[in-house]
């Protein structure tokens, strides 16, 4: 975050205002979400809905030069973040046999700990070697290009 902030602002003020951005939207994505997963079907579309906000706000961020639409497309983010991190725990939770529930959200915490920490190693490297902006658009395409897969693999009944 300190260099999209260093690439699209200046200072510490524009790094607070980004991270809050993010905050804000996943607060406004949980009330979103109120009493609309109850069914593994709606979790999926749900997460499905989460890659599509990150996603787009991603290749949004790449083109976006101003610290208002900056902090707006990081609300979009930090919504879509929220709805895929509640339904995939919702799913846990509503899946997994509770003999193994903890070592399944062990095992959850720990790969998703581990690729956010791959993710950032390798955004390092697309920063260094693409620049900010194409890195984060090239993230984004990636990351749609994913979740399409995933829609279609549950449209197809694979999931």
């Amino acid at each position: 975050m300190p260099t999209l902030a260093g690439a699209h602002s200046e200072g510490s003020l524009a790094l607070g205002t980004l991270l809050a951005g993010i905050g804000v939207g996943a607060i406004i994505g949980n009330v979103a979400l109120r009493g609309r997963l109850r069914s593994p079907r709606q979790n999926t579309t749900t997460m499905l809905a989460g890659l599509f906000a990150a996603s787009v706000s991603a290749v949004l961020l790449g083109v976006s030069k101003i610290l208002v639409t900056d902090f707006a497309i990081l609300m979009l983010l930090g919504a879509g973040w929220e709805w895929g991190t509640v339904a995939r725990g919702n799913s846990l939770q509503l899946h997994v046999p509770e003999a193994i529930a903890g070592r399944m959200v062990g095992f959850y915490y720990l790969v998703t700990l581990g690729v956010n920490a791959l993710g950032a190693l390798l955004l390092g490297v697309l920063f260094t070697h693409l620049g900010v902006d194409p890195s984060t658009m090239l993230v984004g395409v990636v990351v749609l290009v994913l979740m399409l897969g995933l829609a279609l693999t549950r449209r197809a009944g694979l999931d």
